[in-house]
């Protein structure tokens, strides 16, 4: 994997957590709880783009989810990849401190969520690098604690449901936050409260929400042209790849839900060993 992106989660379900008391915070999980509630109502009924059986099964809402897809794709070309791209070409010296920062602070909820899941050695592991990065990496600005072999480990409450037993559920896209499910959408009610920022001025809470969005976004600009170049159907492959991935985090993928990305897991994997590679020797 590229190196920032070992630090950070692929897909775009980063960008909306950590805000919840702010007003900011409170209209994400207003519309958020509206739309869960709000979904068999776009059950596809087009028979020209529900596929078969199985993808019926995993996004029974496509009626709902391709459109929302396009519009979200729409505000990202002139909005939010604009201002990665921007983000992405800081120098690696000023990018790494954001990207720690944002680490620090998200290594908060993922130490909940271990706890929950009782990994009792990687909740130790989450909170040896809060309280090491905290101190002697000044408020996580330098990454200290990977020297002692304290690692990032990257769990969220949806996660956690998914550790307990909850199946992933049907695919769900969120307006501008991006690809979820109705088991990760609503968990990340939990994730908001768990996040430091939570209890923090909206002010701040603005701050950390744009760069935790740009970041974010611009660990996806080198497997977005990926995935659009070796895709017919971008919506499928991004909706596949994201539910492949959230399946074997929490292991509730099944065999045929990873042969059905194979190839394009295969594809990005040997790009980001190359490039990995290509770092190292620079």
């Amino acid at each position: 994997m590229l190196q920032r992106d070992d630090n950070r989660q692929i897909n775009m379900q980063n960008f909306g957590k950590g805000f919840g008391t702010g007003v900011f915070g409170k209209c994400a999980v207003a519309i958020l709880a509206m739309l869960i509630t709000a979904q068999p109502a776009f059950a596809n009924t087009n028979t020209e783009t529900q596929y078969d059986d199985e993808h019926s099964i995993r996004d029974p809402w496509e009626g709902y989810n391709r459109p929302m897809f396009e519009v979200n794709q729409a505000v990202d070309s002139v909005v939010f990849k604009p201002a990665a791209q921007v983000y992405d070409s800081m120098p690696d010296v000023v990018r790494d401190r954001f990207t720690n920062f944002l680490n620090n602070l998200d290594d908060v909820p993922t130490f909940v969520n271990n706890i929950l899941q009782g990994d009792i050695s990687a909740a130790g592991n989450d909170l040896g690098r809060i309280l090491i990065n905290t101190t002697l990496g000044i408020v996580g600005l330098f990454d200290v604690a990977q020297y002692l072999e304290l690692h990032k480990n990257d769990d969220d409450f949806g996660k956690t449901l998914g550790e307990w037993g909850v199946p992933t559920g049907p695919y769900f896209m969120i307006p501008l936050l991006g690809p979820s499910s109705a088991r990760d959408a609503p968990a990340k009610v939990v994730d908001i409260a768990a996040h430091p920022t939570t209890y923090f001025a909206s002010s701040f809470q603005l701050v950390v929400l744009i760069l935790d969005g740009l970041e974010t976004r611009a660990n996806l600009l080198d497997k977005e042209e990926v995935i659009r170049t070796w895709s017919k159907d971008y919506y499928a492959a991004v909706r596949n790849y994201y539910l492949s991935r959230r399946g074997m985090q929490a292991g509730t993928a099944d065999e045929e839900t990873y042969e059905y990305d194979i190839d394009l897991k295969d594809v990005i994997e040997e790009i980001e060993v190359e490039k990995d590679k290509v770092s190292k020797a620079q």
